[in-house]
């Protein structure tokens, strides 16, 4: 309706992601939900559950989110590749529902012990409670335990994703699933003008548009669609399939929760297949090698004897103190090392990036980055959580120079502020 009636207005993916988050459905005819300010539900759940130690409370994205974790006990590692994997929830609540619903349903999980990722958006949309959870047993427990709750709600998650009463459910991995749907209504609704056919727009051809993508995703048109869709690796590539197929079923009213589940299987195995051929304990080996050398060397020389190792594979670089060369001589070749440290690297960049992202917002990162092309310094990142002096410690300058370079080269961008950026809030799930 809106690019019927304003013809020169440019179809936009994130003008379409905007009106997707506001709008809702009731007995077939469409609403605009208000954008009330959620400002004091965020901050009453935050006095209320910030001092369970259970938990992990935090806002990010300017305090657009507020959100609230239940790790069990797993580390930053462990959690976050469960949250990866993870089923995702939406949960139909309204302004008058939101906080209550939001309060029951976060005791109810920290006493089932359910490893969580929730989060509550700022202000008023059909996706205001969102929730992750690793395994499908605890999403039907939560989906039972909401349905067995006697509350109304006029709010309901947008008609593209599974129903199931109080819930709606889908999979995404490493993508939003929202805004793959944004990206692919946009490409449609870009066709349908170009061809003067969008007043002839319907769920049945959107749906067999996306299974057209889908098919060139996965023919010899597969680059170009990567780069239209800005497809960024292996992983999300797979994702986005995933979530175009979810869609597809969706609108066909032929997926069931049980197929639903069966993705998470699936996509579960396929990312235990492709870890990382380094374990945890390897990484933690290496850090231990790092943290220690600092004790004894300034941070200049500790990196220095690193790329020294890297290049001629000299055991001695190592001082015997605290064991350090033994670690090093019965665990690791140089190129074991060198591919450690350079994933280690990348990790703790993309983690200065999104702390300081969701201390300071957007411009504040691009310039950090941009302030770290020009003299590979890194005070633009902030110091909040140790995350600025881990990176620092952690990698050469010059080898995470050359691992962003490789990382950016895998996905056709050039080394600038701007593509690095892209590409950190890509791998942190912002845009």
């Amino acid at each position: 309706d809106i690019y019927l009636q304003n013809p020169n207005l440019p179809i936009s993916y994130n003008t379409i992601y905007h009106e997707l988050s506001r709008f809702i459905i009731c007995d077939d005819k469409q609403y605009v939900i208000n954008n009330d300010s959620l400002l004091a539900v965020q901050l009453n759940l935050n006095n209320m559950f910030r001092y369970n130690n259970k938990v992990n409370t935090f806002t990010y994205n300017n305090g657009y989110f507020w959100a609230i974790e239940n790790r069990m006990g797993k580390n930053d590692q462990e959690f976050y590749f469960d949250m990866g994997e993870a089923i995702k929830l939406y949960i139909a609540v309204d302004l008058e529902s939101i906080y209550k619903i939001s309060e029951l349903l976060f005791n109810f999980m920290i006493k089932e012990g359910i490893v969580m990722q929730s989060k509550i958006t700022k202000e008023m949309r059909n996706d205001a409670l969102v929730c992750r959870v690793r395994t499908k047993e605890d999403a039907q427990k939560i989906s039972d335990y909401l349905n067995s709750i006697d509350y109304k709600t006029s709010v309901r998650p947008n008609p593209f994703l599974y129903d199931n009463g109080k819930i709606s459910i889908a999979m995404d991995g490493d993508l939003s699933y929202n805004s793959t749907l944004s990206k692919l209504l946009c490409e449609y609704l870009n066709m349908k003008r170009s061809s003067n056919s969008l007043d002839k727009v319907s769920s049945s051809d959107f749906s067999n548009f996306v299974k057209n993508q889908i098919d060139m995703l996965k023919g010899n048109q597969k680059r170009y669609f990567i780069d239209l869709y800005k497809i960024t690796s292996e992983e999300k590539y797979k994702d986005f399939i995933m979530i175009s197929n979810l869609i597809c079923k969706n609108i066909d009213n032929s997926l069931t929760l049980d197929e639903l589940f069966k993705y998470q299987d699936v996509r579960s195995m396929e990312s235990e297949g492709n870890k990382e051929k380094y374990s945890k304990q390897d990484e933690d080996k290496i850090l231990y090698v790092i943290n220690s050398l600092s004790n004894y060397y300034s941070v200049y020389d500790v990196h220095r004897i690193i790329m020294k190792f890297i290049e001629n594979g000299n055991y001695r670089l190592f001082t015997r103190k605290d064991d350090i060369r033994t670690i090093v001589m019965d665990n690791f070749t140089p190129l074991d090392v060198k591919d450690i440290i350079s994933s280690l690297g990348w990790k703790a960049f993309v983690s200065a990036s999104k702390v300081t992202y969701e201390k300071y917002g957007n411009e504040w990162l691009y310039s950090a980055i941009d302030k770290y092309l020009k003299n590979e310094g890194i005070s633009g990142f902030t110091r909040d959580g140790g995350v600025r002096s881990r990176l620092g410690l952690i990698i050469p300058p010059e080898l995470l120079k050359e691992v962003i370079t490789s990382k950016l080269n895998e996905c056709g961008r050039s080394l600038n502020a701007s593509e690095l950026t892209n590409l950190v809030l890509e791998e942190i799930n912002i845009v």
